[in-house]
């Protein structure tokens, strides 16, 4: 019997796992908590566009617990929780500067984050799919060869 993919969530996927969107909930229900990776940067990421978007304290406050509660959640479920070591960062010069791997969420084509590329390189390190809203970027990362689930 086949293995069951493992998925790294990306940040952007996240934020609509909290926001219980149904793209994000389908995609959830038919995956499973049990194969999902989260990664402690991606976490971050995601705390820092909740701070830096949230219109207020109240909605700030909101956001995160809605975080924190689906983290809880899927940690429970059986979902991994990764941090950066050594053998991701030795493989992460492959990606840091490889072009084109571009953003394109406002639009216009941006060079991707070194944030997200140390992202990327987890995945590949570690064989996972990575799983994020649609963007150029995974559509690069494809073309590299990379597993990666676009939604």
């Amino acid at each position: 019997m086949a293995t069951k993919s493992r998925h790294l969530i990306g940040p952007n996927l996240l934020i609509e796992l909290c926001l219980q969107t149904a793209r994000a909930m389908a995609w959830a229900k038919t995956v499973g908590d049990a194969h999902c990776v989260l990664s402690r940067l991606a976490v971050a990421i995601v705390r820092s566009v909740i701070n830096k978007n949230a219109k207020d304290e109240i909605s700030r406050e909101e956001w995160h617990k809605s975080l924190d509660a689906v983290v809880a959640r899927m940690v429970a479920a059986g979902a991994e929780t990764v941090d950066l070591n050594e053998t991701i960062l030795e493989k992460y010069h492959l990606y840091r500067l490889h072009e084109p791997l571009q953003s394109q969420s406002g639009g216009t084509p941006e060079i991707l984050g070194q944030d997200v590329r140390l992202l990327v390189a987890t995945a590949a390190v570690m064989d996972l799919v990575y799983t994020d809203i649609s963007d150029l970027y995974l559509q690069q990362m494809a073309a590299l060869g990379l597993k990666v689930q676009a939604l």
